[in-house]
């Protein structure tokens, strides 16, 4: 790319709405929040989470990209594949990844409802998902095919909006006298309980969960970031009878839970904190992406 290319898509940057603020060096995209406030604060914990894996020379996925922060992240963090799927193709993009010279495989026509059948068994080694599980017909059927989708040993980050209260509870927003979430794309809201119970369900132990603020009360919503590891129907910890016995003897669409032990196992290293996590956002640090994870990722050790 020439100096005079880069001017110009910078310039058409700079007039175009972004969804993610980005660091490109010589500006930073201005992004969909306030100024005022942390930049991409609602993928700050999956960030958080995610600069405690190992991600060098790791396959990883991100499952609804938008202008694709997570994406190049893991590329610069050393990912040695990088797929981004999105359910419309997004000229900001194509933009950021002609800015940074990464090489992303960019999916443009998935949505939630064909995931489960666009991935073959075990492919990625990483996935995460941000802001997406509530915009879905079937938050479990995307779980799912991110577990068929992850090699055992794999890690997957998933954030979302999510529903006070204790029951493991999926709301229908759209029947709610009044609704916990008032995106007009906000279909079901789980509970923080509900979110672990389908982790659980899809075959990942969960290992630790970040936020910002304590849990809402019932009847209103937050957002909360959870890790967990692909593993065997045996080996999740905290399963009830019935998730044992669906296990053994469930049938889901496209996916066997007794295919799972015939699979390779490629352990990814997660060498972060576990348990609830909350993230104080004055302390957040975001300036650096996606230009330098990699310095960051130092820094962060040895602090």
């Amino acid at each position: 790319m020439t100096p005079s290319d880069r001017d110009s898509l910078i310039e058409e940057a700079r007039s175009i709405p972004w969804f993610h603020s980005i660091n490109f060096g010589e500006f930073s995209s201005a992004g969909r929040d306030d100024p005022r406030y942390l930049q991409n604060w609602t993928v700050a914990p999956a960030l958080s989470l995610l600069g405690n894996v190992d991600l060098v020379g790791k396959r990883c996925l991100d499952v609804g990209t938008a202008d694709g922060l997570v994406a190049f992240v893991m590329k610069f963090a050393g990912a040695v594949r990088v797929a981004a799927t999105d359910f419309r193709p997004r000229r900001t993009f194509h933009i950021a990844k002609e800015l940074l010279h990464i090489d992303i495989e960019y999916i443009d026509d998935l949505p939630d409802i064909e995931l489960p059948l666009r991935f073959e068994p075990g492919r990625f080694d990483v996935i995460v998902l941000t802001g997406l599980l509530f915009h879905v017909l079937g938050p479990l059927a995307v779980l799912v095919a991110c577990r068929n989708a992850l090699a055992t040993g794999g890690i997957v980050i998933v954030e979302t909006v999510y529903a006070g209260g204790e029951l493991p509870a999926l709301f229908l927003n759209t029947e709610m006298e009044q609704a916990l979430y008032s995106g007009p794309s906000t279909f079901f809201l789980p509970t923080a309980s509900a979110i672990e119970g389908m982790l659980k369900f899809s075959c990942f132990d969960v290992l630790a969960s970040a936020s910002f603020g304590a849990a809402p009360p019932e009847g209103s919503s937050g957002r909360i970031t959870h890790i967990a590891r692909a593993v065997l129907p045996d080996q999740v910890r905290g399963r009830r009878p019935q998730l044992i016995n669906t296990h053994r003897e469930g049938t889901v669409p496209h996916f066997r839970f007794d295919d799972l032990g015939k699979r390779e196992c490629r352990w990814v290293d997660y060498h972060g904190p576990t348990g609830n996590l909350l993230l104080d956002p004055r302390v957040v640090d975001l300036s650096w992406t996606p230009i330098q994870p990699q310095q960051q990722r130092r820094r962060r050790k040895t602090d």
